[in-house]
């Protein structure tokens, strides 16, 4: 079976960005690192994979996006 998850995540990320696609890059590149997105796992292991992820849209709850 396949399913599509919707969540809420809060994530601190240090220091201030100076444009949102830099922030973007980062938030892929940790979420991609710690939940192990496209890695396969053998049946044995009691994971489930996850094949896909993409950022829809991320807001700014604390701090802010510099400008240039």
């Amino acid at each position: 079976m396949k399913v599509k998850v919707n969540l809420d995540l809060t994530m601190h990320i240090p220091g201030e960005f100076q444009d949102d696609d830099l922030a973007i890059q980062m938030i892929n590149r940790v979420l991609r690192e710690q939940l192990y997105v496209g890695i396969e796992f053998d049946d044995d292991d009691d994971i489930l994979p996850i094949d896909e992820l993409d950022i829809k849209t991320y807001e700014v709850i604390a701090g802010r996006i510099q400008s240039v």
